[in-house]
């Protein structure tokens, strides 16, 4: 018979059986969803029957996701949660789509992915109400979206309460403390200290009235905390129930009001209540349940009938009169109703009492006392005589209790039970479906894992190969080893261990006679262990005897030659795989190989420059031959030559290569030649330089020993940092002549020179020449133009650092020329000749940030422009502090803002223009200073603005900041970036925005992080791009600070 989840199955259309002999065959036509589930084949026959169950699943799109929840409300976002679907459609989920919409009859618009089922939904807008569901999805489709959350508004400012904390997932830590061994001593009689009166919730904190200390208990409807009055010192239980809708408060509100009027010394008591925004807490007594574990608690017969209890024949004598040897016996006497009172622990009970009992312990039930019945029995009627009574001693009790205790302590049970009533509440029957609460077991045997096909006794010859295989299934994932007699088997050459899904094996390579014998193999997973065994024999080869006999000669006989034992050739080390030179970036691993041979075996030395690398940055090692060298993270100054050289008795060979290492912008260090006195062939200069060995060094050379050329290669010699001896001057020119910068530079090593022409690096061409000789750089430009006017840079860099000297190039134009041509435009952001004359007397008029020249200065009259932007300002508490703008002219009204709203001059704070130079002083800076502040130009109908950040140090959970985003004025089409660097952006990650919207990446626009530093690209700005830019630091999935800096864009 076949069935369907307990429903039998015939023949029809869907279904066609078919059986024979040995098989029966259940066929299914055209397969539905419907026709997931499981499958039973029970066959019978005259002795008995047996079954066999299997789990067929359709190949379908998953069933919607269950149960969508808000979990909890951040600033501008939340945390969703929700249950996987039922049916998962045979194959894994690999994405929950979300959706949202806003209530006011949005539409339904994908905002979010995630692979698991908790997602934290970003980009929301505060006064907004918002309804969110889920689709999952997998290789054979999506499901239909679930049912949407409830409405959820997101308030136009966040105030977190005191003393709140968030975990990893976003969920809030009410309270933190250790737990205790002993909660008995926190127990009070609520009845003797307080006199009960209603409860009215509070619209205060909880954490103004008690201290919430650790957790007792977590569930479907929030968490119990253990919390102590501030008041009187008293220990109470709090229960914290999240109801972030209008009616699940109501819904609480009605339990509060409920447990108000029921006031009884049997029942638990409510203290206290509060209420805020999105929870309720309930303060009830520290009531534990434990009364009947204490042995201060006595019990005896005289009390049966003042308790109620559904435990009437325990309390009499403390002993189960079904009880039997084991589980399965007690079990088996409650269904038959077999029981007796033999033993002696109810030898002292009346006869009335056992007669009582014997008449309720009936297994028909119409044989059984009524009420009325049990009320007039002469047990319950009857006078009690307390003085005969006995006490129950409690170590019956404590028997079973502990039996009970070591056969589930593994079970995970409240300390106290208390903390059981998280998964009680009236909000249950808000969301039956959800909250549908029930207990379950199983076995501890049934999850250890079982040997479905067992491993199989073989043999072999000697000398071949020996395979044990077996097939394991468990409920948790099994460790399975192999063991011969007690010794255990580990992977090598000769036992060779393999796995694939359920299956493992093991080969036994090279059988030899010793091999044979028992062999276990042993599954254990953490519900215990099982073994199996099997045997192995080896059979042994004929050995086959000499039937030669050694022939004798009459006149000599013949002597077998022995042969001389064979030994390796000693040789000078040699390499014979070489170093290749390396081009890497920073912040990059970089790893060289190389391979050497040599007997006896060589010592290797690597170097860098001529000196020992720094083993504490390096990672070195040697086997085989195989020489390496690991750099885990490259710098700057890692740039330069290696040498891996090997050492025996019998000589010395070496390979060196150079390493080039470039950095963000693409400069690379430079890296000079090294070059021992060493005679040596070389293959290719700046290439893979390889040597001969001092053995295969001409006779005519042998006086040179290597310990002299070790000393040479080996020289130490202490870096010094660039240093310009002298520095760039400016240099004015007629357009047409010719322009040259020199200047005198020393360092070592010797360093590399580069020359920027406004942040632009230059290169040699047939009007531009470089040269660095003998410490002097120059830089030569014939045929000068406009397009040469602006800021020359020399920057000279080697191992130890880098140093820069710049100077301007003005270039006159000839008296024949108009005076129009002032009036072109920048091309490529630089600025004419004319308008540096003109501003030549402004400091600091212009500013190199993100390879853009972002500094203007007055052209045609009347144009205004922003000279120099505000920059961000950090300073500590009490100290002075000044923001400073520099215009091209007079603007016709000025507004200093901060965070939005205008500054007023006072005491601490006042403005101050001085040459079209407006500045915003501080006297006395305090942490209310913080902020993000802003200057607007109003002139000629438009407005021009600079905004910066001002960082007060000392100012709590600010965090150390090595460079803020500065504002920049850049045209259309040339690239530019805002920089945020922090000391230590370990576990930080950023988010811009622009105004209140977040900024999406594009081929244009990138965000990135290097190192410290956050970093916002735009390959390319564009009029739409200006405006105000604001970064957030966000750690832990919470925005803890955030900057600005304002982009003008000008065409």
């Amino acid at each position: 018979k076949w069935f369907k989840n307990s429903e039998s199955i015939s023949d029809s259309d869907k279904y066609k059986i078919t059986t024979d002999d040995k098989f029966t065959t259940l066929t299914i036509s055209n397969a539905t969803r419907e026709d997931f589930g499981q499958y039973r084949i029970v066959v019978e026959n005259n002795i008995g029957s047996d079954s066999a169950t299997i789990t067929v699943t359709v190949a379908d799109g998953p069933d919607p996701p269950r149960f969508p929840i808000v979990e909890n409300v951040l600033d501008e976002a939340i945390i969703l949660s929700w249950k996987t679907p039922e049916l998962d459609g045979g194959s894994m989920i690999t994405n929950y789509i979300v959706e949202r919409r806003e209530a006011a009859g949005g539409q339904w618009e994908q905002c979010a992915k995630s692979r698991y089922t908790y997602l934290t939904v970003e980009g929301l807008k505060p006064k907004h109400t918002y309804e969110f569901r889920v689709i999952a999805e997998n290789k054979h489709g999506q499901s239909k979206p679930c049912e949407p959350t409830a409405p959820i508004a997101i308030p136009e400012q966040r105030i977190r309460k005191k003393g709140y904390d968030v975990d990893d997932l976003g969920k809030i830590v009410h309270g933190k403390g250790a737990t205790s061994d002993n909660y008995d001593a926190y127990v009070i009689d609520v009845w003797k200290q307080y006199y009960p009166q209603s409860v009215e919730p509070k619209r205060e904190s909880v954490y103004d009235y008690y201290d919430i200390l650790e957790e007792i208990g977590s569930g479907a409807f929030g968490s119990v905390h253990r919390c102590v009055e501030r008041a009187t010192g008293n220990t109470f239980a709090a229960k914290f129930v999240n109801t972030p809708h209008d009616a699940d408060k109501d819904t609480v509100r009605k339990e509060i009001n409920t447990m108000s009027v029921l006031r009884h010394p049997k029942l638990i008591n409510l203290h206290d209540a509060f209420e805020d925004n999105k929870e309720v807490v309930m303060i009830y007594e520290l009531y534990l349940f434990l009364f009947i574990n204490s042995s201060f608690h006595n019990m005896s017969g005289g009390e049966l009938f003042e308790k109620v209890s559904d435990e009437k024949n325990r309390i009499l004598s403390g002993l189960s009169p079904f009880g039997g040897e084991t589980d399965e016996e007690t079990i088996g006497n409650v269904k038959k109703c077999d029981w007796n009172m033999d033993d002696p622990s109810f030898a002292n009970i009346s006869q009335d009492g056992k007669d009582f009992i014997r008449k309720l312990l009936t297994l028909d039930p119409k044989g059984r006392m009524t009420v009325h019945e049990a009320l007039e029995h002469p047990w319950l009627s009857g006078a009690v005589n307390k003085e005969s009574s006995q006490q129950i001693p409690n170590e019956r009790y404590h028997s079973v209790r502990d039996s009970i205790r070591q056969r589930y302590d593994a079970w995970p049970e409240p300390n106290p039970p208390l903390g059981r009533i998280s998964n009680y509440s009236s909000l249950k029957k808000h969301r039956p479906a959800e909250y549908h609460i029930h207990d379950t077991w199983f076995s501890r045997e049934e999850g250890q894992p079982r040997f479905i096909v067992k491993p199989f006794s073989t043999s072999c010859d000697e000398g071949g190969n020996a395979t044990f295989s077996c097939r394991v299934i468990a409920s948790s994932p099994p460790i399975v080893t192999w063991h011969k007699d007690t010794d255990e088997l580990r992977q090598s050459t000769k036992y060779m261990k393999k796995y694939i899904d359920n299956n493992y094996m093991i080969t036994i390579n090279r059988v030899k006679l010793e091999d044979a014998g028992e062999y276990t193999v042993r599954a254990k997973n953490s519900y215990g262990a099982k073994e199996e065994v099997a045997f192995l024999k080896v059979n042994e080869l004929a050995r086959r005897e000499s039937t030669l006999k050694t022939l004798e000669f009459e006149k000599r006989a013949y002597v077998a030659r022995e042969r001389e034992p064979f030994k390796e050739h000693q040789s000078a080390p040699k390499f014979t795989f070489h170093l290749r030179s390396r081009l890497i970036q920073k912040n990059h691993p970089c790893k060289l190989i190389c391979n050497v041979q040599g007997d006896p075996i060589p010592k290797v030395e690597w170097f860098k420059d001529g000196v020992p690398i720094d083993i504490d940055r390096t990672h070195l090692t040697y086997r085989s031959g195989v020489c390496t060298m690991e750099l885990f993270s490259s710098r700057m100054e890692d740039a330069g030559t290696y040498r891996c050289e090997a050492t025996n008795s019998l000589g010395t060979d070496y390979t060196e290569c150079t390493v080039n290492v470039q950095g963000r912008s693409g400069e690379t260090m430079a890296i000079k030649p090294l070059r021992t006195r060493r005679i040596y062939d070389t293959l290719s200069v700046g290439n893979i330089e390889r040597s001969q060995s001092s053995a295969d060094v001409l006779p005519g050379y042998k006086k040179l020993s290597v310990p002299q050329s070790r000393d040479d290669s080996t020289a130490k010699h202490d870096d010094k940092l660039p240093t310009f001896e002298s520095k760039l001057s400016n240099i004015t020119v007629n357009e047409g002549e010719q322009a040259e910068f020199s200047c005198s530079v020393i360092g070592y090593p010797e360093p590399l020179i580069e020359w920027l022409h406004n942040g632009e690096r230059i290169t040699d061409d047939s009007r531009r020449k470089i040269s660095f000789v003998a410490g002097r750089a120059s830089l030569t430009i014939k045929n000068t133009g406009k397009q040469d006017v602006g800021e020359y840079f020399c920057k000279a860099s080697n191992s130890a650092g880098s140093e820069t000297s710049k100077a301007d190039l003005i270039v006159k134009k000839n008296a024949t020329e108009t005076d129009d041509a002032t009036d072109e435009p920048l091309t490529n952001g630089e600025l004419t000749g004319k308008e540096i004359a003109e501003q030549n007397e402004i400091a600091d008029q212009t500013i190199l940030n993100g390879d853009v020249m972002s500094g203007k200065t007055s052209g045609k009259d009347g144009e205004f422009r922003i000279i120099r932007h505000l920059e961000g300002i950090q300073a500590a508490s009490g100290s002075i502090a000044t923001f400073s703008v520099l215009s091209s002219g007079a603007a016709d009204k000025v507004i200093w803002l901060k965070n939005g709203k205008e500054i007023q001059s006072n005491e601490n704070v006042t403005t101050k223009v001085s040459d079209n130079e407006y500045q915003l002083q501080f006297s006395k800076v305090s942490p209310d200073d913080h902020g993000i502040y802003q200057v607007n130009f109003f002139r000629d109908n438009k407005t021009f603005m600079s905004v910066a950040s001002l960082a007060v140090l000392d100012k709590q959970n600010e965090l150390p900041i090595s460079k803020l985003p500065q504002s920049v004025t850049a045209r259309s089409s040339t690239p530019c970036k805002f920089v945020l660097e922090m000391e230590n952006a370990e576990g930080l990650t950023v988010q811009w925005f622009k105004g209140s919207s977040k900024v999406e990446k594009s081929d244009r626009i990138k965000s990135v992080k290097s190192g410290n530093a956050f970093k916002l690209y735009f390959k390319g700005v564009e009029p739409d791009d200006e405006g105000i830019y604001v970064v957030k630091v966000i750690k832990d999935k919470k925005a803890i600070c955030k900057y600005a800096a304002a982009l003008l864009v000008e065409k």
